[in-house]
């Protein structure tokens, strides 16, 4: 059996790298990018017109890597460190106004920084005004340092039956979809929650990312004695853990749960804003300004490159070159987003080159066929 000998030669490879590069390359590369979109919105179009594609239409929509940093920081352990200016008070199982009263007169004992009430109670009752009464009483006491939950964007607004415009009130809205981001704009539950706490330069119609690193929050049952050493000087979420009418889904489980209440992401929307270190994400068109640029250098240095010389296995390099591009790109993104802070979202350059291989072959068939 003879021997086969491989040498490694540098000067080869980079003349491979380099080989067969020709100026052609960049009108080549921006009628294949051209073919590139066709797809993209063609695909997105089928998405959104035909119910058996609607999967398809969703993945575009929820190609979201940062659920999977998140996700990678919180595997293997069931919480993240405990947040000490934050707590929550469950009223899971209080049933009647008069309950929920006189757990609040507790929470107001213990001094909290803010308390925040993330509940809308119905109109005024008919049949027990005393129960009323003691919920109004309490909450007038502690007007100076709470926000109540309105709902002003639902197809009816929603507000609590003592709304009479004295208090602060905060929107607490939910997308219906997964949860990744929040506006802290002005009225906004956590803003004006963390507003009432003191804190300043809060507010901001920029979207932010949620942190789900630190998803420890600690929540006192309604069973359990609220004390000053638990509460004092301390932001409170007041809220029903239980209620599966308030349940939202998650982009990583929170202490195990992919389905958590309102209360508990409201939570974790204060605690990254009381951080300050936000995940900066830059605008949709330099997003897509820059996943177009990647792309096309890409098809230019690559694809055209490849296709251009006729070689056997085309599209195995391209899928080779297509793989550590990805590579690279993931490691940019999460070194952009843990090291820096920005959130750089990689979904339109994922697409644009997945279709760089198919496109490209395609492009150079008609190319040869039409000369």
């Amino acid at each position: 059996m003879g021997r086969i000998n491989i040498t490694w030669n540098w000067s080869d490879f980079v003349s491979w790298l380099s080989g067969g590069y020709r100026r052609a390359h960049w009108w080549h590369a921006g009628a294949i990018l051209l073919l590139i979109v066709v797809f993209t919105c063609l695909l997105r179009w089928i998405g959104l017109s035909v119910a058996f594609f609607n999967p398809i239409g969703e993945a575009f929509g929820d190609l979201h890597f940062s659920d999977g940093f998140f996700y990678s920081h919180n595997i293997g352990v069931n919480v993240g460190e405990p947040v000490p200016d934050l707590v929550i008070v469950d009223l899971s199982g209080l049933q009647s106004r008069e309950e929920i009263a006189a757990r609040l007169s507790q929470v107001e004992a213990c001094q909290p920084a803010a308390v925040g009430l993330d509940i809308i109670f119905a109109q005024a009752s008919s049949v027990d005004r005393r129960a009323d009464d003691s919920l109004s009483r309490v909450l007038v006491r502690m007007k100076d340092r709470l926000v109540i939950a309105a709902n002003r964007t639902a197809p009816v607004p929603e507000f609590s039956f003592f709304s009479d415009g004295s208090y602060r009130e905060g929107d607490v809205r939910l997308p219906d979809g997964v949860l990744r981001s929040f506006v802290p704009s002005e009225g906004s539950f956590s803003a004006e929650v963390l507003s009432a706490a003191g804190y300043t330069d809060i507010y901001s119609n920029k979207e932010r990312l949620i942190d789900f690193r630190k998803a420890e929050l600690y929540s006192y049952p309604s069973t359990e004695h609220l004390t000053a050493a638990g509460l004092q000087g301390k932001v409170v979420l007041v809220g029903d853990i239980g209620d599966l009418r308030d349940s939202h889904r998650a982009a990583v489980p929170i202490n195990g749960k992919t389905r958590v209440s309102g209360v508990e992401l409201f939570a974790q929307e204060i605690y990254t804003l009381s951080q300050g270190n936000y995940y900066r994400q830059p605008s949709r068109w330099l997003d897509m300004v820059l996943a177009v640029l990647l792309v096309y250098l890409f098809l230019v240095f690559v694809v055209c490159r490849i296709f251009d010389q006729g070689k056997p296995f085309n599209g195995l390099l391209v899928g080779f070159w297509q793989l550590l591009f990805i590579v690279v790109l993931f490691f940019v993104d999460w070194m952009l987003f843990f090291r820096a802070g920005i959130w750089l979202p990689p979904g339109a350059t994922l697409i644009g080159l997945g279709f760089a291989g198919f496109a490209g072959e395609l492009f150079y068939w008609i190319k040869s066929h039409c000369k």
